[in-house]
């Protein structure tokens, strides 16, 4: 049934009973035409082998996402659908879910994919010399894989995990066990074994993937036949490329919108909602040390101080200002919730209400690769007298430093990351987990996650009720403040027809789903 919805809302896996959904995909017919070739800053260069489950960052899904397929997929609404799974089920206490295979999907050599494939793929992406990059969670939530059958498997878990569903849908490619413990890890590595939509034909690592279409594909034989996704790091040779007719499709780089949106050939293809930046404050972190910050006033003058409509004029609609943890596609989502307004005025007054009249010094710290945001942010900081010194540290460190909470003062935050996943899934890491050090001391925060993740069992109105409650809390305590939300761009030269990515999404995903202009 082309165009069946699931009854709830984008990554949301409440519903207890089974999937009993009948999700069948285009079956279109034709022979694979034509060459098309993607570039981005990163979508290989995280791919070190071809080997799924030694990903250690997002951006490697790009290359993996053609080769290899996934229990589940996304749609371009977002909502959970088939993939190698043809239903899935959760029970009432989350301790299982169970999935019911397809019995058209073939390896590339033609051995078909079942549950002994599931589990051995799942327990392989637990060992942690893989560093696989949702390893961890997997291990600490995972109790044991089953093999009823050869189309059924189970999963049992020690705790109900929400972001379940989104790892499988999202990461957890499947891979065939008996090819690969024949050939060792290595081996697949030197000549990997996907069932994706598209087979691969070479791979340089941080350079290009080339693959071509595979036309027995049991969910959908692409309409091109021949797939190269290439590493470009620098933005204007992206550009460049898209120009000349070298790449179909860049990853956009925000500064060059306007030169694209002047020339007729070449069209934006934007995905929504990717994350939040949001404004932290990182001292409220450390509730035994002073800090101007501890005051909820001097909090709030930050807040009003900032112009977030000014700073999305900067990076040309690729952030846009927000005020709420939600994203559109979360239940709970309440678009009255509107950002915090631009008031110098009631900064000063508010500062001077906390005991600052003369304002105070801090440090801003900003990401590396945005400098233009920060420093617009920074100065405006300190035209209301909150004397910020920016810091920029190194990507790497930034991320460190963030989650082992050794920040002070101020600055930006990249979460809740959205991408299209539930809002149990993406907002506890951002609320009072691994990247939220300055929600630690506020065991109710962590409490009304908790909440939430029991909520989603219940159903999609009390998923929608208790989300609101964990945006209701957090929009309360003010240990971080909804900044902008980032929206990704994406530029097509003139070959392009047509193509939907996943909303919310960061990568270029549904390659075999993109269609180019025939001669």
């Amino acid at each position: 049934m082309k165009g069946v919805k699931l009854a709830v809302a984008v990554g949301v896996f409440a519903l207890i009973s089974v999937f009993l959904v009948s999700y069948s995909f285009s079956a279109e017919t034709g022979e694979p035409k034509g060459k098309f070739t993607y570039v981005s800053p990163s979508g290989a260069w995280e791919f070190k082998q071809i080997d799924p489950h030694t990903i250690v960052g997002s951006s490697a899904q790009e290359p993996s996402r053609i080769l290899f397929d996934y229990l589940l997929y996304k749609d371009p609404d977002g909502q959970l659908v088939p993939d190698l799974a043809e239903k899935w089920e959760i029970s009432p206490d989350g301790l299982k879910t169970s999935f019911y295979l397809t019995k058209k999907a073939k390896f590339w050599d033609g051995t078909p994919v079942t549950a002994k494939d599931v589990k051995f793929s799942i327990e392989r992406c637990m060992r942690p010399e893989l560093k696989f990059l949702r390893g961890g969670q997997l291990r600490r939530t995972v109790d044991r894989v089953e093999v009823v059958n050869d189309y059924h498997v189970d999963v049992h878990f020690k705790q109900f995990d929400p972001a379940f569903i989104d790892v499988v849908a999202e990461y957890l490619a499947i891979m065939p066990k008996e090819y690969t413990e024949k050939v060792g890890d290595d081996g697949f590595a030197e000549k990997p074994m996907g069932s994706g939509p598209f087979r691969l034909v070479s791979f340089r690592a941080d350079a290009e993937v080339i693959a071509e279409a595979n036309t027995n594909h049991h969910r959908k034989v692409p309409y091109i036949k021949t797939v190269v996704l290439k590493t470009v790091k620098e933005p204007a040779t992206r550009l460049a490329m898209l120009k000349t007719g070298e790449a179909d499709m860049i990853f956009l780089f925000p500064g060059h919108i306007p030169e694209v949106q002047k020339d007729p050939g070449i069209k934006l293809m934007w995905t929504k909602h990717a994350f939040l930046r949001t404004l932290i404050y990182y001292d409220m972190g450390f509730p035994d040390e002073p800090s101007p910050f501890k005051d909820k006033r001097v909090r709030m003058a930050v807040s009003y101080a900032i112009d977030r409509e000014a700073l999305s004029k900067l990076l040309y609609g690729a952030v846009e200002p927000w005020g709420s943890f939600l994203a559109p596609y979360h239940p709970g989502y309440d678009p009255s919730r509107t950002p915090d307004p631009y008031d110098p005025k009631k900064a000063k007054e508010l500062l001077a209400a906390a005991g600052y009249p003369n304002g105070f010094d801090t440090v801003f710290t900003g990401h590396i690769t945005e400098p233009t945001l920060w420093q617009a942010t920074v100065a405006m900081l300190n035209e209301v007298g909150i004397r910020a010194r920016l810091d920029m540290p190194e990507a790497g460190t930034w991320a460190r430093y963030c989650t082992e909470g050794k920040f002070r003062g101020i600055g930006y935050g990249a979460g809740p990351w959205w991408a299209g996943r539930g809002p149990g899934s993406c907002l506890e890491a951002h609320v009072s987990g691994f990247w939220a050090p300055e929600g630690h001391p506020y065991p109710e925060l962590k409490e009304s996650i908790e909440n939430l993740n029991k909520a989603i069992l219940k159903g999609p109105e009390e998923e929608a009720k208790a989300a609101r409650a964990v945006d209701d809390l957090m929009l309360e305590k003010w240990t971080r403040r909804p900044l902008l939300f980032s929206n990704v761009v994406f530029a097509a030269g003139p070959r392009v027809e047509s193509y939907q990515n996943i909303p919310g999404q960061y990568w270029a995903f549904r390659l075999e789903y993109l269609k180019l202009k025939q001669k």
